[in-house]
């Protein structure tokens, strides 16, 4: 039974956690799973849930200040891997990543980088000036691949899995539909959904002019903005987002639900989706609301396109303003039987390319890769 150790940079959960919780339930029960996480927290506890061996122990940043640290985090990961006969490490996040790598040459354990990112123009490439380190790369996207283009060429050892999602779950319901728009007295208005957390670089304050404009074509219309802060803003950020709201005037059409265990239902009760962050590598609110049947509006940019295909599942924004948005989302809430087509399209999409199981075998093959190789060098 080959065993896998995953490590992972926190324990709070967003899209690329929910991402990984996926991957482990759907992974086949001959792969034996250890994860180490920096805290206890809410992926710690469904881990845990879904038989996933958790160790708490936290990485140090990479910086020379830390350099002790460093090591002795080092010499921790090598005596784990041999104590609990790791065949393979797959790691998350570049601090995670170097170590990782330090940690598994000398054992000879292939290590996986999973790129999850797309970088800043002025941000630093770590990843890729340590590319030699690394027994494979998984990028959610070739958006994201493209970063580590050499001369042109993408290297071999750099491979795309795009993410997935278990499509029978995130599936239209109409039950669960009417129930969160009675609840939540919705039932005479056009909905929009906005599904991701409120960091600044998601662009809610974005959203909320969008959402204006909107609003004044169509009054009886009402977002959904389905998400939360990180913890560490306290609980300042939503309250920065609340006052803009009542001070646009938009109070009693905007509904700001904080984190949400199941999205599935906010899904459902939204007529379409709309996506406004730049630069995204692998929306995976953009799949989930496509395997719901819903059609996304999105940028033209990221990995965007490689999840939406314009005109027919979605909408793709080439010019970034906030007249094009409205426009677009004006029109398909005007367009009930274009809104439709574009999400019956979505569902079918999503089904083809981006069901979990795919996802799923994709890594798994990777794994044997690699054991395979390890087996013959030994």
């Amino acid at each position: 039974m080959p065993n896998i150790l995953y490590l992972h940079n926190h324990s709070d959960i967003s899209g690329g956690e929910r991402s990984l919780l996926n991957l482990w339930q759907h992974l086949n029960p001959t792969f034996k799973k250890f994860v180490i996480l920096p805290d206890e927290g809410p992926l710690a506890t469904q881990a845990k849930n879904i038989d996933v061996d958790v160790t708490i122990n936290a990485f140090p940043k990479l910086s020379l200040l830390n350099f002790f640290k460093i090591q002795k985090t080092i010499t921790f990961l090598k005596n784990f891997i041999k104590e609990h006969d790791i065949n393979i490490v797959h790691s998350y996040s570049p601090r995670n990543n170097l170590i990782a790598a330090f940690s598994c040459k000398p054992l000879n354990i292939p290590v996986i980088w999973h790129e999850r990112n797309l970088l800043n123009d002025k941000e630093p490439d770590q990843s890729k000036q340590f590319i030699t380190l690394p027994s494979a790369i998984i990028c959610n996207s070739n958006a994201v691949a493209e970063r580590f283009k050499q001369n042109g060429i993408i290297p071999a050892k750099v491979q795309v899995i795009i993410n997935g999602v278990d499509i029978n779950i995130f599936r239209s319901n109409l039950a669960h539909t009417l129930k969160i728009k009675y609840e939540n007295n919705l039932e005479e208005y056009k909905i929009v959904g906005s599904f991701g957390n409120l960091n600044i670089r998601k662009r809610p304050e974005y959203l909320l002019s969008i959402a204006e404009s909107v609003i004044k074509k169509i009054p009886k219309t009402k977002f959904l903005i389905v998400g939360d802060q990180f913890p560490q803003d306290n609980g300042e950020r939503i309250q920065q987002l609340k006052n803009l709201t009542k001070s646009m005037h938009l109070e009693n059409n905007i509904i700001f639900t904080g984190f949400v265990e199941n999205v599935i239902d906010y899904i459902n009760a939204c007529d379409l989706i709309v996506h406004v962050a730049k630069k995204e590598a692998c929306g995976r609110s953009i799949i989930e609301a496509q395997a719901c049947g819903k059609p996304v509006i999105a940028l033209a940019d990221g990995g965007n396109p490689e999840l939406i295909k314009n005109a027919i599942t979605g909408i793709l924004i080439s010019q970034d303003t906030v007249e094009n948005f409205t426009n677009n989302i004006y029109e398909l809430l005007r367009n009930d039987d274009l809104r439709h087509a574009l999400g019956q399209h979505a569902r079918m999409h999503a089904g083809k390319f981006f069901d979990i199981t795919k996802n799923t075998r994709q890594t798994e093959f990777l794994y044997e890769q690699l054991l395979e190789k390890v087996k013959k060098t030994n």
